[in-house]
C-alpha cells in the first residue's frame, strides 16, 4: 500500500512542526534543569563554607516597622 503524495505532503509538514515543538520544550526543560542544579550547587557549597547558612533568610534584614523604631 503506497501513500498517496497529496496526503504524504501535509504529514510531512506535520511532523516537522511536531519535531520543532519538541525541541523547544527540550530545550525549555534542559534550561530548568540547569538552573535547579546550579541553585543546588550554590546552597551545597554556602552550606560547607558557613554550616549556619539558612538560604531562606540569607540576605533577609528584618527591621521593626517605621512606627515603632527608635530613632530620636
Amino acid at each position: 500500500m503506497t501513500i498517496p503524495l497529496w496526503l504524504l505532503v501535509p504529514l510531512g509538514f506535520l511532523a516537522l512542526i511536531g519535531a520543532v515543538i519538541a525541541l523547544i520544550v527540550g530545550l525549555v526543560l534542559a534550561d530548568t534543569w540547569l538552573h535547579v542544579t546550579r541553585a543546588r550547587r550554590r546552597v551545597a557549597l554556602a552550606e560547607l563554607a558557613d554550616p549556619t547558612f539558612n538560604p531562606d533568610l540569607d540576605g533577609l534584614v528584618i527591621e521593626p516597622p517605621h512606627w515603632k523604631r527608635n530613632d530620636a
